[in-house]
């Protein structure tokens, strides 16, 4: 499963949703950089448009900016944490299809898509409900 992941992940442009722990890093600095600098560039303005950071625990996460009274954070999430993500999700709401998962992710997930959200036909316990 993980290297099926891998593989979509592998053939998605540079200017994808998905983010590679590298370009995650990457936007992470650009993001502090652009929220300290006083005149700021058009990358930042639209980095900051884009993203925000917040502190969980000892660790900083990309979110998407809070906006006018909403108070419900939406993460940004790194290619090396999607299967984890997906097999709690999928465990998580018994075994659901990709609709019900896909659902329950945008809850709290901002860049989750139906093309990487193939998990529920490799879940062995799905295949065998299907015979």
């Amino acid at each position: 499963m993980k290297t099926s992941i891998n593989l979509f992940l592998k053939n998605q442009d540079d200017n994808s949703v998905y983010l590679s722990n590298e370009k995650y890093e990457l936007i992470k600095d650009q993001v502090k950089q652009g929220k300290q600098e006083i005149k700021k560039t058009a990358l930042s303005y639209r980095h900051l448009a884009k993203y925000d950071i917040i502190n969980v625990g000892n660790e900083e996460k990309l979110i998407v900016p809070l906006k006018g009274g909403n108070e419900q954070f939406l993460y940004y999430v790194k290619n090396e944490e999607l299967f984890n993500m997906f097999f709690e999700t999928h465990i998580n709401i018994g075994h659901g299809g990709r609709t019900r998962m896909l659902n329950k992710l945008n809850d709290k997930y901002k860049n989750i898509t139906r093309g990487n959200n193939a998990f529920p036909k490799f879940c062995i316990p799905c295949q065998k409900k299907l015979f």
